[in-house]
Parts: structure tokens; C-alpha cells; sequence
């Protein structure tokens, strides 16, 4: 199964290099003085969040040997199967993988609900960081799935 999951595997391992590559240098370019009050800084969350999104769909659109390696193994995949047709197996999973991926980027989008800070004791750092970069990691490895899996279906057409 990670075999099939390479491409998204590798975007997700990019993604998490990227979220804190970006979250350095936003706190030092929202506050210089203190980078930790990035988390008290209502624009700094919104750019976080928009940064860490931008970075994810970079991640998951980067076409590399793993998107090729991964999209060959989708193809070969969908050739064992029992359905009667190898194409419906691919658009599944690319239509699966795009929904999983968008519903990942609007709920970075927006801050969590109440249960989960309130659970994390109002831990403003953990959860106005965490929260964006966690679900952007999400958006990169569902991206990366899709666009191989969609790599693997143009090979069939």
C-alpha cells in the first residue's frame, strides 16, 4: 500500500520541510522583535494559512520520478482488479483524492471549532500553527495521489 502512496508520501515529507521553512521566517517577518507572538497576531495566522496552502498545492503538483513511479503502479494496479474497467478504478480515486484534498484546504482555511481548542487548554501557538500545517500536509499528499493517479489514467487513454 505505501508503494502505491509514494507521490503523496513525498509531497507530505516536502510539505512538512516547507510548513517550517515558511513558519520561521513568518515569525520573523510578522514579528522580528519576538517571533513567538506570531500566534497572538490574528494576520498571522490567516498568511500562515494561505502560505502553508500555496506550498501544499506546489508539493502535490511537482511531477517528479515519484509521481511517475507512483502513476506506473496505479496503472498496473488498476489492471489486476476485477472491475470492468480499469478507468473507472483511476477516475474513483482521483475524484476521492480531489474531494479529501479541497475539504483538507477549507477546513485550514478555517480556524478549528471550539471542542479542539478548548481540549488543547488555549495553547493559541499550537493551534493557530498546527492546525494550518497539519491539514496542508494533508492537501499535499492527497494532491500528489490525484495527479499520479490521473498521470496513470492518461497513460491508458
Amino acid at each position: 500500500m505505501v508503494r502505491l502512496l509514494r507521490a503523496g508520501l513525498v509531497a507530505a515529507i516536502y510539505q512538512i520541510f516547507a510548513v517550517v521553512i515558511v513558519t520561521i521566517l513568518a515569525a520573523f517577518v510578522i514579528s522580528p522583535s519576538d517571533p513567538v507572538l506570531l500566534a497572538s497576531e490574528p494576520r498571522g495566522f490567516s498568511f500562515l494559512s494561505w502560505a502553508y496552502l500555496i506550498v501544499a498545492v506546489g508539493c502535490a503538483l511537482t511531477v517528479g520520478k515519484h509521481t511517475e513511479i507512483a502513476a506506473e503502479r496505479f496503472g498496473h494496479a488498476s489492471n489486476i482488479g476485477y472491475l470492468p474497467s480499469s478507468r473507472s478504478l483511476l477516475v474513483a480515486l482521483i475524484t476521492q483524492s480531489v474531494i479529501c484534498g479541497v475539504a483538507l484546504a477549507i477546513l485550514a482555511l478555517r480556524m478549528p471549532s471550539g471542542l479542539i481548542v478548548d481540549g488543547l487548554h488555549g495553547d493559541a501557538l499550537l493551534v493557530r500553527i498546527g492546525w494550518p500545517a497539519t491539514l496542508s500536509v494533508g492537501v499535499a499528499l492527497f494532491g500528489a495521489n490525484a495527479l499520479a493517479a490521473y498521470k496513470a489514467l492518461e497513460g491508458k487513454g
